[in-house]
This record gives structure tokens, C-alpha cells and sequence, in this order.
């Protein structure tokens, strides 16, 4: 009986022992799975990032587009403005103007904060056009839409102040949103 002692001394010693050298079999086995998948996930991880990133650029640059574009078109409204107060006859009734309903209307889709001051100049535009037309302008005389609206009409100052104020409003918003959307 004194030797089973020691005997399970023994026992539990080659135990630890044996039990360690299946641990380090066991990291050993799995460890290289562990590295692969944790390479997997930081893999994963980079992409996901990158893709991120990316998208971020392409929203960035889709909006720097569409400011620009917006920019154009409340510009080629004014040009549209004057080409038609200088149109006579049937040319006038003819000309539809369209840049700042177009620059509402991108508004609308990318930039709200835009969206109620450019409808207001749309409209205000709209309506300078048609009270145009009911201001006494005459087909068969050879003048403009413009000049036949300052002779006959004494609000036509009134009315075109008006709009030309409306697009002042537009472009200090534009100004103020610039460094927003249009980053370098």
C-alpha cells in the first residue's frame, strides 16, 4: 500500500504531462486555422472600409456635379430671361425657357436645403413671363416682348426687380452651400 501512492503520484504526473503535450498539440493544430481566419476577417474588414471610402467619393463627386450643374442652370435662366425679352412676334410666344425649373428640380433630388428657394424663383419666373403677355404684347409690332412691356406696362420694373431679387436669394444660398458640395 505505501507504493500506490506513489504510484498515483506517478500516474498524475505522466497525466499533466501527457495533457500538455496534447495542449501543444492541440494549439499547434489549431493555431494556423485561428491566423487564417483572423486574416480573413482583417481582410474583410479592409474591403469593407475601402468600399466605404469609395462610395463616399463617388457621393462626394455625384454632388459636386449636380451643384455645378445647378449653378449652370440658374445662370442659363438669366441668359433664357433676356433672349426672351428680346424676342418679337411669335418668337416670343414660342420660347419656353426651362433652366430653372431644371435647377428646381435637382434640388428636389439632391439638395433640399435649395429645394423651396429655387421653386419660388422658378415661379416667380413663370409668372414674369406670363404677365408679359397680358401687358399689351402686340404681334404685329416691331419690337420686342421686353420693350413693349416698359412702355405699356408700369409695374414691368416692379415685376422684373422682383424676379432679379428672387435670384439674388437663390445665389447667397448657392454661396453659402458652396463649401458644403464643392469641396476641393
Amino acid at each position: 500500500m505505501g507504493n500506490r501512492p506513489e504510484t498515483t503520484d506517478n500516474v498524475r504526473y505522466c497525466g499533466h504531462a501527457m495533457e500538455g503535450e496534447l495542449r501543444m498539440e492541440l494549439l499547434e493544430q489549431i493555431a494556423p486555422g485561428l491566423l487564417a481566419l483572423a486574416g480573413v476577417f482583417v481582410g474583410y474588414f479592409v474591403q469593407l472600409a475601402s468600399s466605404h471610402a469609395d462610395r463616399k467619393e463617388r457621393r462626394h463627386r455625384l454632388n459636386r456635379e449636380k451643384f455645378e450643374e445647378v449653378c449652370r442652370c440658374i445662370q442659363e435662366s438669366t441668359v433664357e430671361m433676356q433672349t426672351f425679352l428680346g424676342s418679337q412676334g411669335e418668337e416670343a410666344l414660342r420660347f419656353n425657357p426651362t433652366a430653372a425649373s431644371n435647377a428646381h428640380y435637382l434640388c428636389l433630388i439632391y439638395f433640399p436645403e435649395l429645394a423651396d428657394v429655387t421653386r419660388d424663383y422658378s415661379n416667380m419666373a413663370a409668372i414674369f413671363r406670363s404677365s408679359l403677355y397680358g401687358s399689351g404684347f402686340r404681334l404685329d409690332v416691331n419690337a420686342s416682348i421686353g420693350a413693349q412691356s416698359a412702355i405699356n406696362d408700369p409695374d414691368y420694373p416692379k415685376r422684373l426687380e422682383q424676379l432679379q431679387l428672387q435670384r439674388a436669394v437663390v445665389e447667397g444660398l448657392i454661396e453659402e452651400l458652396a463649401s458644403k458640395y464643392v469641396k476641393a
